[in-house]
């Protein structure tokens, strides 16, 4: 195979992007997995790992906690989704996304597995490519591996690992047709990662959430690791403690909180036998983490934003940023989305910061159509423009970006990387 024919094979996988809603029941189960898995040898049994699950800010943390793991002395493995302009970014080895020859030689193996699949119930596209994280993991000797679940926890492919510790971000609302209307169903989903006898760390939560967090860690005999809301303090307390400059290299209030996860599941590493787990590993590891996409600034006339939000809770979160970082400034959006998604609640905080705003769509079938969403929009700003594809919309807003002005681009993370990829290879180019 080659690279190319290999990104061929795993798109010719079923994806849920183009299953048809007849059959949600079948896409969801941990038997395929497992099967694939079992008849690859097992890789998932070959490194210890850490599994995280959440709504907000599960992969800045997955990448925090990799960036400390490292930074220790650790060989580690990192698996996220999704990526933001190269599949290969979703599998990293010590930091270093997954070469062209190793993807290639994970998929053949795959494609020789998953041959013997009945058709019925082959694997699907993100089960087979859980199965290549797991698998370069294995080959290339990692000694633990930081899992992101790609959607809830509990059906989710990654959800098959024995992590040394379970994580839980923020969870709000978010994928409620395969999820639940409510925060507690949403939540039992995510909590479904809690191993039985396990350890889990969690985040703030409201109290729904947190009650059913607490639940299922009871359930199962779990002992439950609470960040409580004061977690600025207790990050200042280590400061003072000897972990100094403890400063984190992302962007956005909502980043302490997530750092503030991150090292208790570090501690909690630590506390379990990671011994080279240090004050300077994870100070370092915090200092030098990076997670593109993510209220990633670009300096420039304009100033360029790049921030994934998507969803309400994450949008108030960028306005907030936006304020604190850029004050008054004038802010034009670029918004792409996905179809379904709650757009009452995730334009409100966009209105507060702009009267204008820019549509456009990404490649895939889940996209919100650009004429769409233009309609859906109007009448909640002065000026609803429509640009399609993302480079046309980037284009049109440094036409009306004064040099002082601030462009955001935001609602997913699909065309935060079309943009990026773009911005990148003409600003090269020059």
């Amino acid at each position: 195979m080659t690279y190319s024919s290999a990104l061929k094979y795993l798109d010719s996988l079923i994806n849920y992007e183009r299953w048809t809603q007849a059959h949600p029941k079948r896409l969801f189960e941990l038997s395929r997995i497992r099967r694939l898995l079992n008849r690859l040898g097992n890789p998932e049994k070959k490194f210890a790992s850490v599994l995280i699950a959440g709504t907000k800010g599960k992969g800045s943390t997955a990448a925090m906690l990799e960036s400390i793991l490292r930074n220790s002395g650790y060989r580690t493995g990192l698996y996220t989704s999704p990526h933001l302009s190269d599949l290969r970014e979703r599998i990293q080895i010590n930091g270093k996304i997954i070469s062209k020859k190793n993807f290639v030689r994970g998929v053949e193996k795959i494609r020789g597995v998953v041959n013997g699949f009945p058709q019925s119930n082959a694997p699907t596209y993100f089960e087979a490519l859980t199965a290549l994280a797991f698998l370069e993991c294995a080959r290339a000797g990692v000694e633990i591996t930081v899992a992101e679940v790609g959607m809830g926890g509990r059906l989710d492919a990654a959800n098959v690992l024995s992590p040394r510790v379970s994580v839980i971000t923020s969870i709000s609302y978010d994928h409620m047709k395969e999820l639940g209307p409510t925060l507690a169903e949403i939540a039992g989903e995510k909590a479904g990662i809690i191993k039985r006898g396990g350890v889990i760390v969690t985040a703030p939560q409201e109290l729904e959430v947190m009650n059913v967090i607490r639940r299922e860690a009871e359930r199962k005999k779990a002992v439950l690791l609470e960040i409580n809301s004061n977690f600025k303090f207790l990050l200042r307390r280590r400061l003072r403690s000897g972990q100094r400059n403890l400063n984190v290299n992302l962007r956005g209030d909502f980043q302490q909180e997530n750092a503030a996860v991150a090292v208790r599941a570090a501690e909690t590493l630590a506390h379990f036998g990671f011994k080279k787990i240090s004050a300077h590993g994870i100070q370092k590891g915090l200092a030098g983490v990076r997670w593109p996409g993510r209220f990633e600034v670009i300096p420039g006339r304009p100033t360029i934003v790049l921030d994934g939000a998507h969803n309400g809770e994450s949008m108030e979160a960028l306005a907030r940023n936006l304020r604190h970082y850029f004050g008054a400034k004038k802010i034009l959006p670029i918004l792409a989305m996905t179809a379904g998604k709650d757009l009452p609640r995730m334009i409100a905080p966009l209105r507060s910061m702009s009267d204008r705003i820019i549509v456009t769509e990404y490649a895939g079938s889940r996209a919100w159509q650009a004429g769409e969403l233009t309609k859906e929009l109007s009448g909640n700003f002065k000026r609803v423009l429509m640009a399609s594809p993302p480079t046309k919309a980037l284009e049109l807003a440094r036409i009306l970006c004064r040099p002082e002005d601030v462009l955001v681009v935001t609602g997913s993370l699909y065309l935060v990387g079309a943009i990026k990829e773009f911005y990148e290879s003409s600003t090269s180019a020059e």
